[in-house]
């Protein structure tokens, strides 16, 4: 990114001269970049816009020894100045502001150290026009003609609102941050040095660009205070760059000075530290041995406390199978118990149930026998009834007889005997109508009773109905339930795993839910116990794989250190063989002796001699071929026989001319012999016009050649003196021969001299090549011989160190491997343990879904009890209800067979009186009369007998009798047989049908209690076998105990529990049958293993993973530990020898002291291996002392020539690198000027050429180094200050004294480009003709190019990565005054041109009004000092100028935004 190009300026409330004059709000729009010129009188603030410039860049800047804080002294509101600058290509525009105030609101005036200002920086980056670009920043408020300044703080807090407003990219720094600021205007290519060391230094003084170069009187000046200052701050970006080649040069002579002293010491110990490596090698063998045997008894040791926890465990796992054997033959025995107590129960239950069942017979036996018994005696009742009416009627029929008979006899008072009959009937049928209405009245009581029975009856039936109704719904509902629940049941259970039986009662246990939620938190708490376990585990065999990953990757490090110590071991010994392949070519091409390659000072010193013949040899050939080149380019450019100093200076002064030798190529041969023959002096000469001729006269000619140089005109090419031959004479006493070769102007001699050339151009070249080659092969021969540096043992030794090496690695590998192998098996496990977590989690979540529907069920289970017992009760419910229906369904069809008979009995009634008031009608209107006290019967009897005519005689009427009186008796013994009372029967009316429906009956109830009588037998005899078996049950019970358990103790089952506990009981027999072999095999083993080792050397370690088997693993452990002891044995043996014989081969006092801080560790390790471990420590502490020791002497010694050439190379690189860069600010200097036909190198730096061949140019600097570091080591040794060293060694490293090396300054010249208003006047000279004879416009411009291509050189190198593209390199120059010096156009003209080459806008501010400055710019403001209408103050006005046809054109993009401020009323701030 190059810098940007300011576009417009804008400053608000800013005040001067005692704040009596002020810029209140004035824009200054620079047009994208263009130059401008500010004119301002004398004494009108010029200096002070300069300064105010400045502050959006360098904050608080001072100019001429004025601070910004005196322009605020007293000043109560804020001042803004901003910079908006034009970025290239699509970069937009950058706003940069300063915002300041006074600090304090009472300032003392005449107390300077008390002012102080603040301030506050911000920047905007935009594209088009915002409110936030420089035009519509809200820092000025107009009302009514009024201009508000915006508050310090207000603005602030303005912009820092806008700051975090992602649609403004808008940055505010406040006074703390300026280094924030200064690194965000860089990264837009605006440095605040090159304001601070260009810009602000321009402007520092009155004399301005002049006045900083003035200094400058010589080229040395100029180059050691600009040039080389320039390059340094690209080259050396950073100050310990260069710092560094100081440090280097000090350290190289403090390592001469002390390397001689190490020489000794570093081979004794070298040799001794060989052996001690060998020594410790062997003891490391040792070590990792013995390690691997304790890892091995480790290993035994684990497998010894495994069995032992193994065997432990198994002990108890022993004693718990005991104790569930003995609980599973207890469960056996309550078992049996349950059993016979449920057969005891089951028996005594069917005893019960039969007893009621033959109650029940008996009761239904005994209410059918009543019924039978009943209706047997209504039966009865009727039959003798039947029997009475029968015996009455006899007895009316025998009275009958009788009284016929009597009549017969006697057959006087009849009709009295009437009368009184039909009298008596009357009164007798009278009182049996009563008394039949008076039972009819009874019937129909009840009957009326009977109804209301039924009713009631039916009503109670009606209750019963709905309440069966109610409870058989409710008890289908229950039944249900309970059937759903009974057909779950098993399957949840066998889900939740929850066994159990219920009791006889349907109830379970109060403890199985309480011990089966307990077992369930149990397993919940066991799989937490679990899981933190395995993650404890898990944590700890994280640890450990850290542990041993970090192991390994020590591992790794120290065999990527044995690897590459044995890689550069490899190397080197690689390295040697190949050098020393390499030698052997060079032995032979010298003719050495291959066996004398170690006699190294004598080898390399015949190769040297060698190269010192060959480089003489080359030396003169590059000089032919040099030669030759220039001769085949001067004839080719016709300057063969021609100054090329004076032929550059013609070109430099614009100064047409033609040599003699091209002149004459171009004539015809005759002309061309003519000419030669006039004019020897012709092919020497250059040829001008005579204008020119004349106008060299009047020039200074500073050219510096060795030829003279001949001038001829054109027209005088013949010459104007006679030759004789090749001799001109010029006067007496002086005559010049030009003995040149004519082939060289005849075109077809010339190409075949040329070809000539050319040929012997090749021959030569071909002669170079074959030297150089010559050369470099014997410089690389000699390379070879310094490269093979090695004594006669150097490879032997490091063979040695390498097997050593190969072991150390594969030790490492095994050790690594076995690492791997456990970090494996430890992640495999991990991942199983991770896996386990899973499972536990799932485990937990599963458990407590278990105990969650657990809970459920156990809910569940409570309304499964709650609908059995309702249920039951229901059940009974309905028993009872069905008894109750059943008893009044028996009593409503006894109150219907009651009906039946009472209606039927009241239809006979009826039917009786009926006839009865029929009979009472015969007799109603008999007369009273004397009153018989007869039965009807007897009297209807005797009336009719009485009545009818009595034809029968007496003997037939005592047949009769007799036949009458024999029947009576048998009936009334028939009625006799009846066993009833008279009153039973007497009143009784005799009713066939009644008769028949009771016989219907009686027989129906003599069948049922037929019937019923077997039922009983039946259950008689099986309830008495019941209460056999009751019996038998009960002693069964009593052999096991007391009693019979409680129901509710009673699980059922009984088979299935008992072969489940019969399986318990076999398993735990073979488990303990197992367990107790295991445990003898293992205690074997223990023992053995005691035997072996010592366990209680050995942590407890019970984590042992078998691997094969028990056994397998014993005896793989038995064979590894014996081999691997035996082998330690001997190790120990070799390692005592090797100490034994290192002890007798070293003498030294040094060797010695290390040897008997040893020998009570060596001693000691024969009884107790640890101490191998404390001397493997010492040894290695001694070996790296003696290695720090070796190092520094090799550091020293090997490394002192490495870092002379380190030094050398880095010096050298510098001082080319510097003289690389100077050369680019002069070839980037060229200017086009008016009038000239190519650009102008406006400056010029004519330094020694660095020779073309690299080694000699090394060779300079290697002397130069050589030669400061023997000063500086003499100093050193001499024992001066310290600080006046290090100033030595900066002088003598300084860029100017290194570049001075390669190229001698005191040669150096700078010539700059003189500008005339004459052009032939115009040219170069040097940096001191320039400061003496140039006139003060002439410097300037001089100066001017000269600054300007330092920034731009400074710039290009320097600048940050471009972010938008650019290509050019951009500047500002803001200047005041600058024209003092230089108002002509013809020095104007050219600043420009350089200004426009540099790409530098240019704001000029001065108060000159001279066209010629005028004319230079298209745009200008002209500013003036207004006063107010009071004339109270200031203020200045701007004008803009623009030149006519100028192509000054604004940004369409902020077009809408530029504030038109031509003239504005500014008097209302001064009212």
């Amino acid at each position: 990114m190059d810098m940007p190009q300011i576009n417009r300026v804008r400053i608000i409330n800013f005040s001067y001269n005692n704040h009596h004059r002020n810029i209140i709000d004035e824009t200054f729009d620079f047009f994208q970049g263009e130059n401008a010129l500010l004119n301002l009188k004398n004494g009108g603030g010029k200096s002070v816009l300069v300064q105010l410039l400045m502050q959006p860049v360098i904050p608080k800047t001072k100019l001429m020894g004025r601070r910004m804080e005196d322009f605020f002294r007293g000043k109560k509101t804020p001042a803004y100045v901003m910079i908006e600058w034009k970025l290239e290509d699509r970069g937009g525009y950058l706003l940069t502001g300063i915002a300041m105030a006074n600090r304090t609101s009472r300032v003392r005036e005449n107390d300077v150290s008390n002012n102080t200002i603040k301030y506050f920086t911000f920047t905007s980056h935009y594209r088009e026009a915002n409110p936030f670009d420089i035009a519509n920043i809200p820092l000025v408020r107009r009302e009514h003609e009024r201009i508000f300044i915006e508050d310090y703080r207000e603005a602030r807090k303005r912009i820092a609102a806008k700051e975090k407003d992602v649609k403004f990219n808008v940055h505010l720094f406040d006074e703390e941050d300026k280094e924030e600021y200064r690194r965000y205007l860089e990264t837009f290519n605006i440095f605040q040095d090159e304001w601070k060391s260009i810009v602000l230094k321009i402007n520092e003084s009155e004399g301005g660009v002049i006045e900083i170069f003035e200094k400058c009187k010589t080229s040395q000046q100029l180059m050691n205070d600009w040039i080389l200052k320039s390059v340094e701050k690209v080259v050396n970006k950073e100050d310990r760059d260069h710092k560094k080649l100081e440090m280097m040069l000090e350290n190289l002579v403090e390592e001469m000075i002390s390397n001689e002293q190490y020489i000794y010491e570093k081979e004794l110990y070298e040799d001794f530290l060989k052996k001690s490596h060998d020594l410790l090698q062997d003891l490391e063998e040792l070590i990792q041995s013995l390690e691997k045997e304790e890892r091995l008894k480790g290993r035994m040791a684990s497998l010894y406390y495994f069995l032992k926890q193994e065997i432990k465990e198994m002990g108890e796992e022993s004693d718990r199978q005991e104790v569930l054997m003995a609980a599973s033959e207890a469960e056996l025995d309550k078992i049996q118990l349950e059993e016979r107590s449920k057969a005891y129960y089951d028996e005594k239950a069917n005893v019960e149930k039969l007893e009621a069942e033959l109650k029940e017979a008996e009761d239904k036996l005994d209410a059918v026998r009543q019924d039978l018994e009943a209706h047997e005696e209504e039966i009865a009742i009727l039959e003798a009834a039947k029997e009475y009416r029968h015996i009455q009627n006899i007895r009316q029929e025998i009275a009958g007889i009788l009284e016929e008979m009597e009549r017969i006899k006697s057959s006087s008072d009849d009709a009295e005997k009437i009368r009184n009959l039909e009298y008596s009937l009357k009164v007798a049928y009278g009182a049996v109508l009563k008394e039949l209405r008076a039972k009819a009245d009874e019937l129909a009581e009840e009957l009326e009773q009977v109804e209301q029975e039924t009713a009631e009856c039916d009503k109670k039936l009606d209750v019963l109905d709905r309440e069966n109704s109610r409870l058989q719904a409710e008890t289908g509902a229950l039944r249900s339930r309970t059937a759903h629940f009974e057909k779950t049941e098993e399957k949840i259970c066998r889900e939740l795993g929850l066994f159990y039986e219920r009791n006889l009662l349907g109830e379970i246990e109060e403890h199985i839910f309480t011990d089966f939620f307990a077992n369930l938190e149990q397993q919940k708490s066991a799989l937490e116990e679990e899981k933190e376990q395995a993650r404890a585990e898990i944590g700890f065999l994280r640890i450990r794989i850290g542990e041993m990953k970090e192991r390994s990757r020590v591992l790794r490090e120290l065999e990527n250190e044995k690897r590459t110590t044995a890689v550069r071991l490899g190397e080197k010994i690689r390295a040697y063989y190949e050098e020393e392949e390499a030698l052997k070519p060079v032995f032979d091409r010298c003719g050495l002796d291959f066996k004398r390659r170690f006699h190294h000072q004598e080898n390399r010193k015949f190769v040297k001699n060698q190269i010192q013949d060959l480089e003489k040899n080359r030396r003169s050939l590059e000089l032919q071929v040099q030669s030759l080149h220039e001769t085949i380019q001067s004839l080719k450019r016709g300057t063969l026989h021609v100054s090329k100093e004076f032929r550059q200076w013609l070109i430099d002064h614009d100064i047409e001319f033609e040599t003699g030798e091209n002149y004459l190529r171009k004539q015809t041969p005759a002309v061309r012999e003519q000419l030669m023959k006039q004019n020897p002096v012709l092919p020497y000469s250059f040829l001008l016009y005579d204008d020119d001729l004349a106008k060299l006269k009047t020039m200074n000619i500073d050219c510096r050649t060795r030829e003279m140089v001949p001038l001829l005109s054109f027209r005088d090419v013949t010459g104007t003196f006679s030759p004789e031959g090749r001799r001109v004479a010029f006067g007496e006493h002086l005559q010049v021969l030009c003995l040149f070769d004519r082939r060289m102007f005849a075109k077809d001699d010339l190409e075949e001299y040329t070809a000539e050339l050319q040929e012997k151009l090749a021959a030569v070249e071909g002669q170079l090549s074959h030297y150089r080659g010559e050369l470099e092969t014997a410089r690389e021969d000699l390379r070879t011989l310094e490269a093979f540096n090695y004594s006669e043992n150097y490879i032997y030794e490091l063979e040695e160190q390498a097997n050593r090496i190969g072991k150390e690695i594969t030790a490492i590998k095994e050790e690594m491997a076995a690492l791997e192998q456990e970090e494996q098996a430890a992640s495999e496990k991990i991942t199983r343990l991770e896996r386990r977590i899973v499972e536990l989690d799932r485990e937990w979540e599963d458990t407590d879904q278990r105990k969650q529907r657990a809970a459920e069920f156990q809910k569940e289970n409570e309304a499964y009890l709650r609908d059995r017992r309702i249920l039951h009760e229901h059940e009974e419910a309905l028993q009872k209800i069905a008894a109750e229906k059943r008893a009044l369904g028996e009593k409503k069809q006894a109150l219907a067979e009651k009906r039946d008979e009472l209606l039927e009995a009241r239809t006979e009634l009826r039917g009786e009186i009926k006839r009865k008031e029929e009979q009472y009608r015969l007799y109603e209107n008999t007369p009273e009369a004397e009153w018989l006290d007869e039965e009807i019967g007897v009297m209807e009897a005797r009336l009719q007998a009485l009545k009818g005519k009595i034809t029968s005689d007496l003997e037939q009427l005592e047949a009769k009798l007799a036949a009458h009186q024999k029947d009576l008796k048998e009936r009334k013994e028939n009625l006799a047989s009846y066993q009833l009372e008279e009153e039973q029967y007497r009143d009784i009316e005799y009713d066939s049908t009644k008769h028949s429906s009771l016989k219907r009956k009686l027989r129906a109830l003599e069948k049922e209690e037929k019937h019923l009588a077997e039922i009983r037998m039946d259950l008689h005899g099986q309830t008495e076998r019941a209460k056999g078996k009751l019996e038998k049950a009960e002693e069964e019970v009593k052999k096991l105990a007391e009693e019979p358990l409680p129901p509710s103790e009673i699980k059922l089952h009984f088979s299935a529990r008992r072969k489940e506990e019969r399986e318990k009981i076999k398993q735990a027999r073979e488990k303990i049958k197992e367990l107790d072999g295991r445990i003898r095999e293992y205690e074997r083993l223990t023992n053995k293993i005691e035997q072996q080792i010592e366990v209680s050397h050995f942590p407890v370690d019970p984590g042992y993973e078998v691997k094969r088997g028990i056994e397998e693993d014993h005896a793989e452990l038995t064979v590894e530990l014996k081999a691997l002891q035996k082998e330690n044995k001997q190790y120990e043996n070799n390692l005592q020898n090797r100490y034994r014989d290192l002890k007798g081969k070293y003498h030294n006092r040094h060797i010695e002291n290390i040897l008997a801080g040893l020998d009570p560790l060596v001693e000691g390790a024969q009884l107790d291996r640890n101490k191998y471990y404390y001397l493997g420590e010492r040894i290695m502490l001694n070996n790296e002392t003696l290695e720090k020791l070796i190092r520094a002497c090799e550091q020293r010694l090997a490394n002192l020539e490495k870092n002379k050439r380190d030094m050398i190379q880095h010096s050298y690189l510098h001082a080319k690198q510097v003289y690389e860069e100077i050369h680019k600010i002069a070839d980037n200097s060229s200017v086009r000027i008016d009038g000239r036909n190519r650009p102008v190198q406006m400056l010029r730096i004519n330094m020694e050429p660095l020779s073309e061949v690299e080694e000699e140019n090394l060779a300079k600097m290697e002397s130069y180094i050589e030669e400061c570091v023997q000063i500086i080591k003499r100093d050193m040794e001499e024992g001066k200050k310290i600080e006046e060293i290090r100033k030595k060694i900066s002088k003598y490293m300084s860029t100017r004294e290194l570049l001075h090396v390669l190229s001698d300054l005191g040669k150096m010249t700078i010539s700059a480009y003189k500008i005339d208003i004459n052009v032939q006047n115009s040219g170069y000279k040097t940096w001191e003709q320039v400061m003496k004879e140039n006139s003060g416009g002439e410097r300037f411009v001089s100066f001017f190019a000269v600054l300007v291509a330092l920034m731009s050189y400074t710039r290009t190198s320097m600048k940050y990565v471009d972010d938008y593209e650019r290509n050019t390199d951009t500047k500002v120059l803001i200047m005041d005054n600058p024209f003092g010096p230089i108002s002509s156009e013809h020095l104007l003209k050219p600043l420009f041109s350089i200004a426009k080459k540099y790409n530098t806008q240019l704001i000029c501010l001065t108060d000159l009004k001279q066209n010629s400055i005028l004319n230079n710019f298209n745009l200008i403001y002209m500013i003036k000092i207004r006063q107010n209408v009071f004339g109270t103050s200031e203020y200045l006005q701007l004008e803009q100028q623009i030149r006519e046809n100028a192509d000054v054109r604004q940004d369409e993009k902020l077009e809408k935004a530029i504030f038109k401020a031509e003239e504005i009323d500014q008097i209302s701030l001064f009212e």
